[in-house]
């Protein structure tokens, strides 16, 4: 049985319409935590060490590839808590005090 043209049209009118309302939804529940102001993340700048070179994800995927990480001598930014441990596994070195995340 074959979908007239005007029906499957129908159906993704239907369809974008549904992603539109749960877009919609999304950018309003977004606000709704903006105006409620989210606690500022503590972030610090963390150099990695030769025991976290290729361990530490930059929390990039690439299709058919595979993960992203961190190289020996990269620095980049994290939350405090998360800096800490890397830290104490000997991953990485923290190089500046804690600043705030706005």
């Amino acid at each position: 049985m074959a979908i007239s043209r005007a029906s499957a049209n129908a159906i993704a009118a239907e369809e974008e319409a549904k992603i539109n309302a749960l877009k919609k939804r999304a950018a309003r529940q977004a606000a709704a935590l903006q105006v409620e102001g989210a606690p500022p993340v503590e972030t610090v700048t963390c150099r990695v060490l030769k025991a976290g070179d290729g361990r530490i994800s930059m929390g990039v995927h690439i299709a058919s590839i595979g993960d992203a990480f961190y190289e020996k001598g990269e620095t980049f930014q994290a939350p405090i808590d998360l800096a800490t441990g890397l830290e104490d596994r000997g991953y990485v070195e923290i190089q500046d005090a804690p600043k705030s995340d706005v």
